[in-house]
């Protein structure tokens, strides 16, 4: 593997190690619960994760119903920067800004993930992703090829301010089966300061 230069000041703002897995018939939340005494000392705040669903019915009384069901619990550091959710799908481990290395955060989230595999004890994985979300503050003086390799082209005959833009590409690396979605977004001067650009670009790798 190439060695990259550390960045003092990374862009990125959130990187996460995500397992999806299937877990032994009759694991329920109170099983995932028993993680918070092996967590809880470097990650005191607790939170409860829930999927909504909404049914609506029409006819003569259009009706809607909304209901949660409760799939997991996570944990946050002291700091609210590190991030671990221990789910009846999966694992989830996340670091907010700022980021540190990708050694560190890879050996937290084994960490953790061992904790996770004990109590909760999957039978199998069925997907593993490494996420980084960066937002690039550019300054707006400067072409955004001089900090992108892939900027989407203007139409020939088109005007050539580029005020805003989205893409979203899926590439895939065959011998390995490794899928990447790689994602950029500039909303024009919405989520920009006086000066500057800011840029989304959001790397999903998974397999």
């Amino acid at each position: 593997m190439d060695d990259f230069p550390h960045l003092e000041n990374a862009p990125i703002t959130e990187a996460l190690i995500d397992l999806r897995v299937v877990l032994p018939p009759g694991k329920q939340i109170a099983d995932l619960e028993t993680a918070a005494t092996r967590v809880s000392a470097g990650y005191p705040n607790r939170m409860e994760i829930k999927f909504g669903n909404v049914q609506f019915q029409i006819g003569q009384t259009p009706s809607a119903e909304v209901t949660q069901e409760l799939v997991g619990v996570g944990y946050s550091s002291l700091d609210g920067k590190n991030i671990v959710q221990c789910r009846l799908d999966g694992f989830t481990f996340s670091r907010l800004k700022p980021y540190e290395t990708w050694e560190i955060l890879r050996r937290e989230a084994m960490r953790l993930w061992q904790i996770y595999r004990e109590i909760a004890e999957p039978s199998r994985i069925t997907r593993a992703a490494v996420r980084y979300i960066n937002h690039l503050r550019l300054p707006s003086t400067q072409r955004l090829e001089e900090f992108l390799t892939a900027v989407p082209l203007v139409p020939p005959g088109a005007p050539e301010h580029l005020a805003a833009f989205l893409t979203r590409s899926v590439v895939v690396d065959k011998p390995s089966g490794v899928v990447a979605i790689i994602t950029q977004n500039y909303d024009g001067e919405q989520r920009s300061e006086e000066g500057y650009r800011s840029v989304l670009l959001d790397i999903d790798a998974f397999v």
